[in-house]
């Protein structure tokens, strides 16, 4: 009995250390845009015109409601290319946008990419960030990609604050 215990015992703290003791990394960047909410989102969410605009994310085609699969190409500031295949897990138009996946195994990763517009006075701070946690991340540091993420708020930042 008192070694059935202990190995109850053990999986709990196995289970918690799994669930709670998991190695992530993230990134966050925001910036003030002089423009309300719905003209951001309006620019943001127009996917089809990103190669016009987007130094980051260069072409973006999907389902755009929750459960929809995307498919991604970005350009990395040393220029190499990368295509993804995320799920999206919130749209609220004017509000958020975000999509990631779990991994084709649970534990081993994890990612979270989002998009925010929160009102602030007459314009909107756009927060752009991302989390990446699981087993299969230990050591990433996610900070590498702020500068990119920053290229992008700024590039939507001025396509907004142009008016095109």
């Amino acid at each position: 009995m008192n070694i059935l215990l202990v190995i109850i015992a053990l999986i709990g703290i196995a289970l918690l250390a799994y669930f709670f003791l998991m190695p992530s990394s993230k990134v966050h960047t925001e910036v003030r845009i002089d423009a309300a909410p719905g003209r951001v989102w309006d620019v943001f969410a127009d996917f089809e015109r990103y190669p016009e605009w987007n130094p980051y994310i260069t072409s973006m085609r999907g389902e755009w409601k929750a459960g929809g699969k995307i498919g991604i190409l970005v350009r990395n500031l040393d220029g190499s290319e990368g295509k993804y295949r995320p799920d999206v897990y919130e749209v609220i138009p004017g509000r958020s946008l975000v999509w990631g996946t779990d991994g084709k195994y649970p534990g081993l990763i994890k990612a979270r990419h989002s998009f925010s517009l929160v009102p602030d006075g007459e314009g909107t701070r756009f927060i752009h960030a991302e989390k990446v946690s699981g087993w299969t991340v230990r050591g990433l540091d996610m900070t590498i990609y702020e500068p990119t993420y920053r290229n992008f708020n700024e590039a939507l930042k001025k396509r907004v604050e142009q008016g095109n």
